[in-house]
């Protein structure tokens, strides 16, 4: 790993063009039938970023364990007549990261009504106070997942490369999960205040 370039010598994304990017494709089923489904992705803050660990929780919020999850217990997508299986996960790099919310879409000509129900979530971040109890609920599955890393070679090996291309220090490996507890529910207002206001 010493040998290996840094990471600012790998080619990744460094800035997204627009703050509000809506993707459309069309996955097929094995038997032929046509399911639509719609992605919008959300410029945020690279891996080093002192805000990282906070999107991350942010990202378990809106999709996690059905136990917590916004999306689960607020969309009830389950009885949506109009998309399901909604989701949402984030990616980081050395100069940027996206969080992306995707959905499976039932009828056609649902962007505006897909719109409107994921930014009512994403304004629950922002004016809202997150509840305690959610909250520890996200840092404990975070944590618990986040462990698990340190019990496979394979997957720690590779934990440790992206660490480090993506952190100055990859003994930073060691303090991520600390951050995560550090993380308040002013921290998860400020930073979706701050990624997800399309005017800023």
């Amino acid at each position: 790993i010493r040998d290996r370039p840094k990471g600012e010598k790998i080619i990744r994304p460094k800035t997204f063009k627009n703050t509000l990017k809506l993707k459309r494709h069309k996955d097929f089923t094995i038997k032929g039938l046509e399911k639509e489904s719609i992605e919008i992705g959300y410029p945020i803050m690279s891996q080093s970023n002192e805000d990282a660990p906070v999107m991350q929780l942010i990202t378990s919020i809106l999709s996690g364990n059905s136990n917590f999850s916004y999306f689960e217990n607020n969309l009830k997508t389950e009885q949506d007549s109009v998309f399901n299986r909604l989701r949402a996960s984030s990616s980081y790099w050395e100069k940027v990261g996206s969080l992306s919310i995707k959905a499976e879409l039932n009828t056609t000509q649902s962007e505006a009504y897909f719109l409107l129900r994921v930014d009512e979530q994403l304004e629950l971040l922002k004016t809202e106070p997150v509840n305690p109890m959610v909250l520890d609920k996200a840092k404990k599955e975070f944590t618990a997942s986040y462990i698990d890393i340190f019990y496979d070679a394979k997957t720690f090996a590779d934990k440790v490369t992206n660490y480090y291309h993506l952190h100055k220090n990859t003994s930073d490996i060691k303090k991520l999960i600390s951050d995560i507890e550090k993380v308040s529910g002013k921290d998860i207002q400020r930073v979706a205040k701050k990624y997800f206001d399309i005017n800023n």
